[in-house]
């Protein structure tokens, strides 16, 4: 599979809005801003559903450094919990990557 040079940029963001927001810290930078937009787009083409998915994801203990296999482990779990299979989370993670890039 290939992988996209910006994705590793994309969770980052998604970790450190999630920070942020978990301090209740306002911030303007641009990531911050992406992030915003992108969970809007988000909620909109998928539902809140797909926040849920994404939160469930990237934003589980966002201060802990991800090690192999995290966010393979946390998309299994988040499918079984909710009922929807490994490649729907997957592709959900996927247009939220892309949303944020763009």
């Amino acid at each position: 599979m290939k992988k996209h040079p910006l994705r590793d940029c994309a969770v980052e963001a998604f970790r450190l809005y999630a920070i942020y927001e978990k301090a209740q810290i306002k911030s303007d930078s641009p990531d911050n801003v992406a992030v915003e937009k992108t969970l809007a787009a988000l909620s909109q083409k998928h539902g809140d559903y797909a926040v849920d998915v994404l939160r469930q994801v990237y934003f589980l203990f966002p201060t802990i450094p991800l090690k192999k296999g995290d966010i393979e482990y946390r998309v299994t779990k988040t499918s079984i919990e909710n009922y929807i299979s490994v490649s729907t989370v997957y592709r959900i993670l996927k247009f939220a990557r892309e949303t944020f890039i763009k």
